[in-house]
């Protein structure tokens, strides 16, 4: 599979655009991938139009075809070729420089396109190279740069249960007609299905169906819309609520459905806007449309998409199949769809499926809870760690995903507090992943200490004053609250967040909350160290790079938080979180095992103040001697070429460290 990374500085409405292009493909042995890279100052005019031409022209003859005029005569494939001609020579000139060698190499490489890019406006797919478009000539996908946690999500094993919503505020019947088309479809095909239509469609019924984490597939065909004074696009449900990416916050537990599907007529930035998300939380394939498509060319695009896919074929040959075949019947409708993820995945077909986790017997079982305080116990249980023990710092990171803490931290300190807590509680979660054993065994009881109790016995006595038989969330939160969060208050102190600010109005803690650790003096190195770190004993901003200081600070707070300094295990899970990608791609080069590397290395952005293990500061001394400034590519070759927690970490991961650091 060849990988074209597209970087475009400016917009096709600015007064100047630079796209700088890196194309890399898979070598004949399979060691690595070749790249190299090229840079183009297309005319921002010229692209600004031809995008706009290429969606007026598909917008225009679909709304010609839904009420079955004619076009005057006109052709609307042809002056697709045309205007995709121009563009194409715009962003890749014959005559600028190495850029032929870019098209030879496009053109020589087989096999599917992955497309990353940050510029959604500009319809890659439309190109017309003068032999075809580039959708129609090959499998192609496009993945989007993205700065925050990426959900790891669930393995697409098989789309056995789908979640078809449709016309959510009943003003579209052919919405109505596609919801009600597919999902006879789908089941015809022994896939369990749940339709949502209209008034069905709201916002405690959608939220409660993908809470399961047990759907694969995900059809929605109704309104695309932006939130009226915000950045955010989404998807109407019934009442006019809005499921946007600040909805899908509650599909971390699970991640999202695997394919997405979404016919809601919206613009480029729209689009991405709403499928991009649905990838940070974990789906695999995102399938939507940047002009509105008529029900019978979308339903006949869904079938054939859908036919190939649990075929056997790639996500990408999947899609290119479902376009050709509208575009042999002479429906321009072909060219409003776009496939976000990677073109070469597929359903693994004959595969077993990866066993769900299931969830030990434990001391809080007898307690009656409704589903939603059920659901964080659960979790609670299966997080234990390899001692079968919860503690109420499984507790406490379990209530931090629910909404009700969430609005609370939000009213008492604000949103950007509340993306702190987010972060540091992601931290922990991966810190509770990496440990050994990976979690409580299934047939063991699994033991809560005094506060889980306290908390439980205390939740149940309120629920019965309040006159009901189950324990709530709000019970829950409260009543941890009130026995002082035990060892997790200092946590919610480092946040900046007063803990009785989630409790009940007016509430206090009953256990006053010990104040957060500050680090204390470090001595001064001897003179030689006097280059890289100040008197405090942290790194001089003038002799780091931006990247690298990223990763030092998220690094900071993962020791802060623990207590412990900076370890060089923690500054490798900075430079993954913060870093400038250089860790990334060569990761990415090592195939599977790099990989699940990534996925292992969680992302965060807010930290602490640093304080460094003896060996790192030795480690980030010998790094300077490459330069004047640290940056990324040698601070990892200094982390990993001699034994150290970090590369420890990768080898256990089945990464290749000797490749790796060859690869920098």
């Amino acid at each position: 599979m060849a990988e074209l990374r597209v970087s475009v500085q400016g917009a096709p409405a600015d007064l100047t655009m630079t796209c700088n292009y890196e194309l890399r493909s898979s070598t004949a042995d399979g060691a690595g991938s070749l790249q190299q890279e090229y840079v183009v100052e297309p005319s921002p005019d010229l692209v600004s139009r031809s995008c706009k031409e290429l969606d007026r022209i598909v917008t225009q003859a679909v709304g010609a075809n839904q009420i079955g005029a004619s076009s005057k005569g006109a052709n609307p494939t042809a002056r697709l070729v045309q205007i995709g001609s121009l563009l194409y020579n715009a962003l890749f000139p014959s005559a600028d420089g190495s850029i032929p060698e870019l098209v030879r190499r496009l053109r020589e490489t087989e096999g599917p396109l992955l497309l990353r890019t940050n510029e959604s406006a500009i319809p890659w797919e439309l190109l017309h190279d003068g032999e075809d478009f580039l959708a129609m000539g090959r499998d192609i996908g496009r993945h989007p740069h993205v700065t925050k946690r990426v959900v790891a999500g669930r393995r697409l094993d098989a789309i056995g249960r789908a979640l078809v919503i449709g016309d959510p505020l009943g003003d579209l019947p052919a919405a109505r007609a596609e919801a009600e088309r597919i999902s006879s479809w789908l089941r015809d095909r022994d896939v369990e299905c749940t339709t949502l239509i209209g008034e069905q469609a709201d916002t405690l019924g959608v939220h409660g169906e993908l809470a399961t984490g047990t759907y694969d597939l995900l059809h929605y065909c109704g309104h695309v819309v932006m939130a009226e004074g915000t950045p955010y696009a989404g998807m109407y449900l019934h009442g006019k609520d809005l499921f946007d990416q600040r909805s899908m916050n509650n599909l971390d537990a699970h991640g999202a459905p695997p394919v997405v599907f979404v016919n809601g007529c919206a613009s480029a930035d729209r689009l991405a806007n709403l499928c991009v998300p649905f990838m940070v939380k974990g789906a695999k394939i995102v399938v939507g449309t940047r002009h509105p498509v008529g029900d019978v060319p979308s339903r006949e695009f869904a079938e054939r998409f859908y036919t190939e896919l649990v075929g056997g074929a790639t996500a990408g040959g999947a899609v290119r199949a479902a376009r050709r075949a509208l575009r042999d019947a002479g429906k321009i409708e072909w060219a409003s769809f776009v496939l976000y993820g990677d073109p070469a995945t597929r359903v693994a077909v004959g595969e077993p499926p990866r066993p769900t986790p299931q969830r030990p017997p434990s001391e809080v079982d007898g307690y009656r809870m409704d589903g939603e305080a059920r659901a964080v116990i659960d979790r609670m249980v299966r997080n234990a760690g390899p001692a079968g023990f919860a503690t109420s710092l499984e507790l406490f990171l379990e209530l931090m995903a629910t909404d009700v803490v969430r609005g609370r931290i939000t009213a008492a300190v604000g949103a950007e507090q509340l993306t702190v807590a987010t972060f540091a509680t992601d931290l922990l979660r991966t810190f509770q992943g990496t440990m050994p054993a990976g979690g409580a065994d299934s047939d063991r009881t699994v033991k809560v200490s005094d506060t889980v109790t306290t908390v439980l016995v205390r939740a149940e006595r309120a629920a019965q004053a309040a006159g009901r038989d189950t324990i709530t969330v709000t019970d829950l939160i409260d009543e941890f609250v009130a026995v002082g969060g035990g060892t997790s208050g200092p946590l919610l102190a480092m946040m900046g967040i007063p803990l009785h600010s989630l409790g009940k109005a007016g509430a206090q803690p009953s256990v006053p909350l010990p104040s957060a650790p500050l680090p204390g003096p470090t001595r001064r190195d001897p003179a030689t160290a006097d280059a890289l770190f100040d008197e405090a004993g942290d790194i001089r901003a003038d002799r780091v790079d931006p990247d690298v200081a990223r990763a030092i600070r998220t690094a900071g707070l993962l020791g802060s938080l623990s207590g412990n300094p900076i370890s060089s295990g923690l500054l490798l899970y900075g430079l993954a979180a913060a870093g400038g990608g250089t860790l990334y791609d060569a990761l990415e080069r090592q195939g599977d095992a790099g990989k699940a590397a990534i996925e292992s290395l969680t992302p965060a952005r807010r930290t602490r103040q640093n304080r460094f293990s003896p060996r790192l500061r030795k480690t980030l001394l010998a790094a300077l001697e490459d330069g004047q400034r640290l940056d990324e590519a040698a601070v990892l070759r200094q982390l990993l070429s001699e034994p150290s927690s970090a590369r420890e970490m990768l080898t256990r991961a089945g990464v290749d460290v000797t490749r790796l650091l060859a690869d920098l």
